[in-house]
């Protein structure tokens, strides 16, 4: 017997540090069935680049486009 999905459109937080306390919520949108964590670190690998410890910068994935540390992030089914 084939068991019907629950098609679900979520939007991806991705949270991104732009100041002392201050988070930048940036969305991605994501018309699939897929698991939260997976998508969310296929993003953040995607628009990230990994840098390890150093005098210069925590360890961590930095943004591409303007090199500030992606922190984390959460999901939440479009309403």
């Amino acid at each position: 017997m084939f068991e019907l999905i629950d098609m679900k459109a979520w939007i991806v937080y991705i949270l991104v540090l732009v100041g002392p306390n201050n988070l930048e919520k940036v969305p991605y949108p994501i018309d699939s069935a897929s698991d939260c964590f997976e998508v969310g670190e296929r993003i953040i690998q995607e628009i990230g680049v990994y840098h390890d410890q150093s005098e210069l910068r925590d360890q961590g994935y930095y943004r591409k486009s303007d090199d500030r540390l992606i922190v984390g992030f959460y999901c939440d089914t479009v309403k």
